[in-house]
């Protein structure tokens, strides 16, 4: 009935009803509620329905409306995202060149240090494919414990 229907549309809704029709009120206590059904139910709308005769706002109300409707969005931030983004790019490319020992960083120690772990690293990798291989006959010893001439093999 608030949405505007009025009590005509909830009659011809609850008369035309199968089953059970309820009226949902939302109100603090049971007397509040009894109250405004009792006010909404007396609202006559009909003839604002046959005669289509709800006043059309002018010009000036539109504009109005229009600036009060702007005036509750929040500000454009477009702006500041775009600045953040672009911040965002520019330390993700930092720590990339960091990582590589590139760019910015190539020439502080950072960099150095960043290229030496890169080094290390395929160094590493390269000596771990040498001692995979078969035939080399590798002795494994813990540190102290080798004895200051390896057997060879062969």
């Amino acid at each position: 009935m608030e949405d505007g229907g009025g009590r005509e549309l909830a009659y011809v809704a609850m008369s035309r009803a199968t089953g059970q029709s309820h009226v949902f009120v939302v109100a603090p206590d049971l007397g509040q509620a009894a109250g405004q059904l009792a006010w909404a139910w007396g609202q006559e709308l009909r003839q604002a329905w046959a005669l289509d005769n709800d006043r059309r706002p002018t010009l000036p109300e539109m504009y109005l409306e229009r600036q009060e409707l702007r005036s509750s969005l929040p500000p454009d931030r477009s702006a500041e995202l775009d600045h953040v983004r672009h911040q965002l790019r520019v330390v993700e490319q930092d720590a990339a060149d960091l990582r590589s020992g590139t760019g910015r960083s190539a020439h502080n120690r950072a960099g150095q240090a960043a290229r030496a772990l890169t080094e290390a690293a395929t160094e590493y990798r390269r000596a771990s494919q040498v001692v995979e291989r078969a035939d080399l006959g590798v002795v494994y010893c813990p540190i102290g414990a080798c004895p200051s001439r390896l057997p060879t093999s062969g």
